[in-house]
């Protein structure tokens, strides 16, 4: 028995993004993979993307970064804030789990002013959630 491989991806070029294949979004409806809609791509995608940027630039609790162009139409995130959850050491070197949580401008405006600890603390303790149209802490 040979396996199949099938393409998952398709590259639109005019909008520099990437779609699931029909065939993978067929596949994965029949297997009842309903998780695996386009949205939870954008999000993999993104994450992905993410990552090979730390490779070059070292991102710390509390700073934050501008995503406006790379967030859907009608999306109410316009930036990221980095929230450590988690310090431990590996194989010797400190390392920390940092959280992405999407934010709105008027929270980014906030956190320019007041700095992210004080925009943390009108979040909910365990807020680390990017819900694209939600409403502002502040």
């Amino acid at each position: 028995m040979t396996a199949q491989t099938i393409r998952v991806f398709k590259y639109i070029d005019e909008l520099d993004a990437f779609l699931p294949t029909e065939e993978f979004s067929s596949i994965s409806e029949e297997l009842g993979l309903t998780e695996w809609h386009p949205a939870v791509w954008i999000g993999r995608f993104f994450i992905m993307k993410l990552a090979y940027y730390t490779l070059e630039t070292v991102l710390d609790d509390g700073e934050t970064m501008d995503i406006g162009p790379a967030t859907p139409e009608g999306s109410s995130i316009t930036a990221l804030l980095f929230k450590r959850i988690a310090s431990f050491d590996f194989q010797g070197s400190p390392a920390n789990v940092i959280c992405c949580i999407g934010i709105t401008q008027e929270e980014l405006d906030f956190c320019f002013e007041n700095g992210s600890k004080a925009l943390l603390e009108k979040m909910p303790p365990e807020y680390i959630l990017t819900e694209m149209s939600r409403k502002s802490f502040v």
